[in-house]
């Protein structure tokens, strides 16, 4: 049987990932808000947007199925060739995109991400998408393997080169092109490295009698998966490319860097989420309770984490240029993002579990729309303020349906009261610093009214982690 504290654990040894991308982030930020002009990074942070959404479209979802089915081991499928097929299934889609867009889009593609036709940062990106495949399917493997030292190690050089590696070429030119340069050259090498060390562990000859089922079981399966896994990307990546459309790309830089610091303070949803994923698969069974006690702890520690950034972001906020500091304004509304992904992965896995991950895509769908009606309409008199606006409310729509959606299939929720008493504290935290961010005794107060709410909605859940705590020191 297995415990919070287990689950902890597990969670911690996934941690070096997360805590290393926090410091890189406080290390970048300074330097890119000060050395690189607004619409150069605004224009590098696009190509590292579309990298990612490139990744989650091309794979089709076969990483997704390639999770799901990691531990139902039989000849036909084993995590060999589940890894080798959706490895063939996204270099494969990337190719063939690569080529539709250079033959009939590319000034149209150039003019929206770069601001002008551009060929060589396409086909840069058309690398850096397929490398990120590669890398993607090993960090799976690892997890589902609990290697979490090849984890960590993977993710960490990865995330030095694509969040921080251009900083090196700063010396020599501000250039978007220089950076985008050094970012793929520096992919394309560590991809290279590691998937020529584990090739004997990860790939292996598909025949065809095989392939033909698994591609068409993948496909039923994975394409709802990539879906959900694309239009969550969007929920984010609409802003950017709605602004730089507009030829905003300085807005651009705004919005980057204020979800980059929104998204650096994810340490505790990236560990969690990271040994959840198969924890949940592998034990849904039987750890029911555990499941449902897991909610009510990740419910606090979401409370906490919000408050605790809301009340003290000025001195993150110290770190940035005086160009991008507008940006404060919308930081909490972009913050519900990672708090929301950490609630609801304590909420939704009943949609993978029960094999229903079209509910997961439309529920994700809907907050989209939203957040791309919000965009679409706003920007013009808003101009970055709107995207926040609109990021802050698909997160909560997303996060609602997805957790009422999935505890229909699974429930892993101790109190529906508790929960929407928790998370409209969260919102309202949120949603507030819209209005008094450039005030600290407001945030101050705010804070503690809500802290004093949650220790008297949680306070069995407290009394029993602090009675924990003091029979582990003992």
């Amino acid at each position: 049987m297995a415990s919070i504290k287990d689950v902890l654990k597990g969670s911690l040894t996934y941690s070096v990932v997360p805590i290393c991308t926090a410091l890189l982030t406080l290390f970048v930020v300074p330097f890119v808000s000060y050395v690189y002009p607004t619409d150069e990074y605004g224009k590098i942070n696009l190509f590292y947007t579309v990298g990612s959404l490139g990744m989650s479209i091309f794979l089709l979802g076969f990483d997704y199925f390639f999770m799901r089915n990691y531990y139902d081991y039989d000849e036909g499928r084993s995590p060999k060739v589940l890894f080798t097929l959706a490895l063939a299934v996204g270099i494969g889609v990337d190719v063939v995109a690569s080529v539709a867009v250079f033959l009939f889009f590319r000034g149209a593609a150039s003019k929206v991400l770069f601001g002008r036709d551009d060929p060589a940062s396409l086909l840069m990106l058309a690398v850096y998408i397929a490398c990120l495949i590669a890398f993607r399917l090993l960090n799976t493997m690892a997890r589902m393997r609990g290697n979490a030292a090849r984890f960590n190690v993977q993710s960490v050089m990865q995330n030095v080169i694509t969040r921080a590696s251009f900083v090196l070429i700063a010396w020599y030119s501000t250039s978007y092109q220089w950076a985008l340069l050094v970012m793929t050259l520096g992919m394309a090498l560590v991809t290279a490295v590691f998937m020529f060390r584990q090739r004997s562990e990860c790939l292996q000859l598909v025949s065809r009698s095989t392939a033909g089922p698994l591609v068409k079981a993948g496909w039923l399966f994975g394409v709802p998966c990539m879906l959900d896994a694309m239009a969550t990307q969007l929920n984010s990546s609409i802003g950017k490319i709605v602004l730089s459309g507009y030829g905003m790309f300085d807005a651009v830089g705004v919005l980057a860097i204020a979800t980059t610091l929104s998204t650096a303070f994810s340490m505790i949803p990236q560990a969690f989420g990271t040994y959840w994923a198969p924890f949940m698969y592998k034990n849904y069974k039987t750890e029911q309770r555990l499941i449902r006690n897991m909610h009510d702890l990740v419910m606090v520690l979401s409370i906490a984490l919000a408050v605790g950034i809301y009340a003290l972001q000025d001195v993150l906020f110290l770190l940035v240029g005086q160009s991008y500091k507008t940006g404060q304004a919308i930081f909490m509304l972009l913050m519900l993002v990672p708090v929301q992904s950490l609630i609801c992965e304590t909420t939704n896995y009943g949609i993978m579990l029960e094999n229903k991950p079209v509910y997961g895509t439309a529920a994700t769908a809907c907050g989209v729309a939203l957040c791309a009606v919000l965009t679409i309409c706003l920007v013009p008199s808003l101009e970055v303020n709107a995207v926040g606006i609109a990021v802050g409310l698909s997160a909560v729509v997303t996060g609602v349906m997805r957790s009422v959606i999935g505890c229909r299939f699974y429930r892993s929720v101790n109190s529906w009261g508790r929960t929407a008493v928790g998370s409209a504290l969260i919102i309202a935290v949120c949603a507030s610093n819209f209005f008094v961010y450039q005030s600290l005794p407001a945030r101050l107060l705010i804070s503690g009214v809500v802290l004093a709410i949650t220790c008297l909605l949680y306070r069995r859940q407290l009394a029993y982690g602090l009675e924990r705590l003091k029979s582990s020191r003992t």
